[in-house]
């Protein structure tokens, strides 16, 4: 064989093993990523934890409850008639409640004027909600009439008694009230001779019934927004006017939906008519709940009732 066909043909089987060997280096598959190789891995050393050294504060205190006032009046008391405890004696409008030792309990406010003095005779006025006070939350009484005005006006000069009931109407509690007055009387100043009766809506109701059932019971009455009801409907008793003896001023809005003014104006017209004092305010334009309002922010209604004694 010639000499330079041997190199060319070395040549050539060179070039051919290099583009053999270069083609299976391009065809190989890469090392897959989860085959390579991971960094090692480092215990994290976290610093050990220290107890806190803060001192925990100490529990609130907790404060013992207020004690409600309590009137007790048991049949030794009125036998030998005590007065209250000075402690109990605070002016202003505070709550109580009535546990005689016979009848039926009651919770009430008693309002004092700044100016009292146990050593002289006080005039006193017996005040009886509306509907919407009725309940065992003598707050109720607070928001409105005569009691809301005692929470601003600390030297109206009366004794005020607003009693609370929780059921019913007034005349169903007229022997309780009896017995709270009688034994009021006897650990309280009254002037009895100036006793005085007062109730808005449900409370007028009761007004004018309890004036119509204790004739002379007091020495005036003043119903707000009220009426008289001796049976089922609305009428004028026929002995309205023997048993009715007592001065009356009445107060009532013109266009109350509740409580017709009819009614109110029917029992003063009778009044009026028997040679009696009795007198009526209409307020025009004035609903139900606004009648108490002007009736008992008007000063010469005190005026008018300390006017009066039996």
């Amino acid at each position: 064989m010639h000499p330079g066909f041997t190199l060319r043909l070395l040549t050539r089987t060179k070039i051919l093993f290099l583009l053999l060997f270069a083609g299976a280096c391009a065809t190989a598959p890469a090392p897959a990523i989860d085959a390579l190789p991971l960094p090692q891995s480092r215990t994290l050393s976290l610093p050990t934890p220290v107890p806190p050294t803060s001192t925990p504060l100490p529990p609130t205190a907790t404060l013992p409850p207020t004690a409600t006032p309590e009137l007790r009046m048991d049949a030794a008391a009125l036998e030998s008639p005590i007065p209250f405890e000075p402690s109990l004696l605070r002016t202003g409008q505070h709550d109580y409640s009535y546990k005689p030792a016979r009848g039926a309990a009651i919770d009430f406010l008693m309002y004092l004027p700044t100016t009292y003095d146990p050593s002289q005779k006080w005039p006193l006025i017996l005040y009886l909600h509306s509907s919407l006070e009725k309940g065992s939350d003598l707050n109720l009484l607070r928001q409105r009439a005569l009691p809301l005005k005692l929470e601003s006006d600390p030297n109206l000069p009366f004794i005020v008694i607003s009693p609370q009931i929780d059921y019913g109407y007034w005349f169903e509690h007229f022997d309780t009230l009896q017995n709270l007055l009688k034994d009021l009387e006897q650990v309280l100043p009254v002037d009895t001779d100036r006793e005085y009766l007062s109730g808005f809506s449900l409370g007028g109701y009761g007004t004018w019934a309890y004036a119509y059932f204790y004739p002379r019971r007091f020495a005036a009455i003043a119903p707000v927004a009220g009426s008289l009801l001796v049976t089922d409907t609305f009428a004028i008793p026929g002995d309205f006017c023997k048993k009715t003896g007592v001065a009356v001023w009445a107060f009532h809005g013109v266009n109350d939906a509740s409580v017709s003014p009819k009614e109110d104006e029917a029992l003063i017209s009778a009044l009026d008519a028997c040679g009696l004092e009795a007198k009526i305010t209409l307020y025009p334009d004035v609903w139900h709940l606004r009648s108490a309002e002007l009736a008992y922010t008007d000063p010469d209604l005190y005026d008018w009732l300390l006017a009066h004694s039996k």
